[in-house]
């Protein structure tokens, strides 16, 4: 009914337009305009300033009969015509239905304007039925969509002058009036259904989305608390993530300096004991590069940005270079190191750094979460498609739950040994995107106060041997 009333508004707006353009002076253009919209009987103007009436369109019959409808309109509706002005004056146009003293079946629409200050009042009188029919119509059955019926009735004459479908009959007991016609009353009922139908319809429709919508807010308000959850994790991870960094550089820094110091003051006399000290300081120096390039290479993981040089490669030959930079370090730390190579084991295509980088990390975790039995196991192999390294300790081991986990960034097995074995907590999720970026698997096997031993295998490239 909203949408029937608007359409009629935009209707008369548009009338209104094409009358001030044309404003009687250009009969071609007002014989097209009549043509296209022959409800319309009369066309007037007058001015309020003078007094002055022109009839621009007139085909009512007897022709005088304009001037007295004019006249006795606008006395009657001299408040209208007021208002009309001041919203003319509030930068709105309006069209206003007025009421007059004839028995004509006509409805009369006034609006105003303003032309170079003198007050002008414009009149159209329509036939409202020819109005309802030939420009009406095709906007009532675009909205009833064979749905609805549709019917417009004469208030003065109770008479239904039009219906969308002839079978619907009946009398219109209760509708709407029409803004621009008011003594017309539209009336919309529903086809081949009742109203109480549709109410008890919409009501289920109404708690079936008022149930989808709570259950959106239900989700919504879940899916925000595990965010915010995640978000508080992730600051305290990021926190601890900050502070064993921090711990893991401040110690060899300390030691650097304390040595340096000593060797700077000439503290130091014997030979022997300067090459005791260079030889700390430059563990601790390598140490800290392995730290800082940890660190680096974590980044570059986590932004993609890091390229790998792949090449043919043996995993003996990784494994023994890196057996001879770290036996040093794990007998100074009272590890015992057993190595098991396979001599019959096949290349790959692999680039050495980053499986250097993946080992070494595996050798870290065996040496922080080694308990008392100091032992540290490194063997090479190969079976079916694949050769493997793995490296195992007699550590505290990592329980079912916490295996899921151990790959995830900067998360840390909890255990009282964690207190005593501080670290960055990127080590194992470094081993894990240099494995993938190799199309490797990785084997965990671990039990609690039984020790870890993991494998990482890769697919075999080319069946021959390193000479």
């Amino acid at each position: 009914m909203f949408s029937i009333n608007l359409s009629s508004e935009d209707i008369i707006s548009t009338w209104q337009k094409k009358i001030l353009e044309v404003g009687g002076q250009n009969p071609s253009m007002l014989q097209e305009f009549i043509s296209e919209n022959s409800s319309i009987k009369l066309l007037y103007a007058k001015n309020l300033t003078n007094g002055n009436v022109k009839i621009i369109y007139n085909i009512m019959k007897p022709p005088h009969q304009a001037l007295s409808l004019i006249d006795t309109t606008l006395q009657l509706n001299e408040t209208k015509t007021t208002k009309l002005f001041s919203f003319l004056q509030a930068g709105y146009r309006k069209a206003e239905p007025v009421s007059d003293s004839s028995h004509l079946k006509i409805t009369q629409i006034l609006f105003a304007s303003n032309d170079n200050g003198q007050k002008i009042i414009y009149g159209i009188a329509i036939d409202a039925r020819t109005f309802i029919d030939k420009t009406l119509k095709p906007r009532f059955q675009m909205i009833s969509q064979e749905n609805l019926v549709v019917s417009i009735v004469d208030k003065r004459t109770n008479e239904k002058v039009f219906s969308n479908f002839i079978t619907a009959g009946g009398e219109v007991r209760s509708g709407k009036t029409l803004w621009l016609l008011p003594d017309y009353e539209m009336a919309i009922a529903p086809l081949n259904t009742t109203v109480a139908e549709i109410v008890q319809n919409r009501k289920k429709q109404n708690f079936i989305i008022a149930g989808f919508l709570a259950f959106l807010l239900f989700s919504g308000a879940l899916v925000l608390l595990n965010n915010i959850r995640k978000g508080i994790k992730l600051s305290e991870i990021k926190s601890e993530f900050v502070s064993n960094v921090s711990h893991e550089l401040r110690t060899p820094l300390a030691l650097i300096s304390l040595f340096a110091e000593s060797l700077s003051l000439g503290r130091v006399k014997s030979e022997e004991k300067k090459q005791e000290y260079y030889e700390i300081m430059k563990r601790e120096i390598d140490r800290l590069s392995n730290i800082v390039n940890k660190i680096l290479n974590f980044s570059q993981l986590e932004s993609g940005k890091r390229a790998y040089n792949f090449e043919v490669t043996n995993l003996n030959v990784v494994v023994a270079k890196i057996v001879e930079c770290y036996k040093f370090h794990l007998a100074n730390k009272g590890f015992d190191l057993s190595v098991t190579k396979d001599e019959t084991l096949p290349n790959i295509e692999a680039e050495h750094v980053a499986l250097s980088e993946a080992i070494i990390n595996l050798i870290d975790n065996a040496i922080k979460y080694s308990g008392d039995t100091k032992q540290v196991s490194i063997a090479t192999g190969w079976e079916k498609d694949f050769v493997f390294v793995s490296v195992a300790d007699k550590g505290i081991g990592i329980s079912d739950e916490n295996k899921k986990r151990i790959f995830d960034k900067f998360f840390r097995v909890p255990s009282n040994k964690q207190l005593s074995a501080r670290g960055t907590g990127i080590g194992l999720s470094i081993v894990k995107e240099i494995t993938l970026a190799h199309k490797g698997i990785i084997d965990v096997q671990s039990n609690p106060a039984e020790g870890s031993k993991f494998i990482l295998k890769f697919k075999i490239q080319d069946t021959g041997n390193v000479v």
